[in-house]
């Protein structure tokens, strides 16, 4: 193994870097079967916190995520032996519901892919060549997920989401409040048509189309600031992918009943925002 490599896997906590030593650290499973590939991944992380490891397949993959608690994955889809999907496939059955590894594919075919991945129980896939600000980003985003349930279980209080944060999608909006408006009013319109697509897979039995659904509508939700309802479809989404189609049925139950309050609710702001506009 090359000496970097040997370095990465031992590195701890910089005490000269206060920023990098509060962050959460976590152990992140490279599982990819090209040489050359895993030394570019260690030279993109050498500078991080987190306990870089690798396998070389997936069935060294799997005997590395049954023995070692590992907080992230990064799973090639293309290998010998065994590809990433059968062995994700063989991860979700091995956890058994009980728990839920965050586990990201890698192909360089996104289109193709994407939907055989999220079925196989990925959580999302990242494009070869691997872009270094995603993939960073992808991590960093696991991180502050892992340090949002250390604060919540030291607290013991369930983690809140908003319903509807208005200033928080303004935001990613750049601070347009004008056509966040116009492109929230075409959201709320669609409402039933998405519902009814999410039910129509369900009742096909689709679950690649059902999990496709629920995914678009978990980042949809989040950009127009319904972090609840987002919240609610991304564990629709995980509940299809690891087959527990009980627990999915009760949350598309749920949901039904968050569109409906979040209509309420975007209608009162709209109308509040108009008779504002008409005032001033």
């Amino acid at each position: 193994m090359p000496s970097d490599l040997l370095r990465i896997q031992n590195q701890g906590s910089d005490p000269f870097n206060p920023e990098r030593s509060a962050a959460p650290r976590l152990n992140i499973l490279i599982v990819e079967d090209d040489d050359l590939n895993q030394r570019m991944i260690n030279i993109m992380l050498r500078n991080t916190n987190h306990i870089i490891k690798f396998a070389s397949n997936g069935i060294d993959a799997i005997q590395s995520v049954t023995s070692e608690d590992f907080d992230l994955v990064f799973m090639d889809i293309q290998m010998p032996q065994m590809d990433g999907l059968e062995t994700t496939r063989r991860i979700r059955e091995w956890e058994k519901g009980e728990k839920h590894l965050l586990i990201i594919g890698m192909t360089a075919i996104i289109d193709s892919a994407y939907g055989r991945c999220l079925q196989a129980g990925m959580d999302d896939i990242i494009p070869k060549p691997i872009d270094i600000k995603k993939f960073q980003g992808m991590i960093t985003a696991c991180a502050n997920r892992k340090m949002n349930k250390t604060d919540t279980h030291a607290g013991d209080q369930p983690e809140d989401f908003p319903v509807f944060d208005v200033e928080g999608a303004i935001k990613r909006f750049g601070g347009d409040r004008e056509n966040y408006e116009i492109l929230l009013k075409e959201f709320i319109s669609s409402f039933s048509e998405r519902f009814k697509e999410l039910l129509a897979a369900w009742e096909s039995n689709n679950w690649q189309r059902l999990s496709s659904h629920a995914h678009r509508l978990k980042g949809l939700s989040s950009n127009f600031g319904f972090m609840e309802l987002s919240r609610k479809t991304f564990e629709l989404e995980q509940y299809v992918n690891q087959g527990q189609f009980d627990r999915a049925s009760q949350k598309l139950d749920e949901m039904d009943i968050s569109l409906n309050n979040l209509r309420s609710e975007v209608q009162a702001y709209l109308e509040k925002t108009t008779n504002d506009y008409r005032i001033i």
